[in-house]
């Protein structure tokens, strides 16, 4: 599952984060801070993983690029797990400050800011779910896991 996290950004989010604060609409903005408000508000692990889905399916339809909008769709089951475990871990507060950065740099219309949240966004989930499942990508373990600041 840490690679389909790494995946995300070899796949394109970065990039699409960047084209979606270059082509965002007003409509494209709104749904994108629905959607981060709704993780904001999540009570449990499967409300914020649902929404932590709802938040990136509207980056990619905010490029205004049909190439990204199948990318969404392939990711979103295998990205429901992800998000559904890396939910249960304690880090919560710091991907909400992160997804918020990010939320702003598109809705702002600032691509290179965008760019980078979305790259930190994506690393720091994937050394997150390494600390979660006790395992790097390839399986070996993961040396002692440090608990994330709250």
């Amino acid at each position: 599952i840490p690679a389909v996290a790494r995946g995300c950004g070899v796949f394109g989010e970065p990039a699409a984060a960047a084209l979606a604060a270059s082509a965002a609409t007003a409509e494209d903005s709104r749904r994108i801070k629905a959607a981060f408000e709704k993780m904001a508000a999540a009570k449990s692990n499967d409300a914020f993983a649902e929404a932590d889905i709802e938040f990136h399916k509207n980056i990619f339809r905010a490029t205004q690029n049909e190439f990204f909008w199948p990318i969404a769709q392939m990711f979103e089951l295998a990205l429901r797990e992800c998000f559904r475990m890396s939910s249960e871990g304690d880090h919560r507060h710091r991907a909400i400050d992160e997804h918020r950065e990010l939320m702003l740099a598109i809705t702002s219309h600032k691509p290179e800011r965008a760019n980078a949240a979305a790259a930190l966004l994506l690393r720091n989930a994937a050394q997150d779910l390494v600390v979660i499942l006790g395992r790097d990508i390839f399986g070996k373990k993961a040396r002692a896991a440090v608990k994330q600041p709250a």
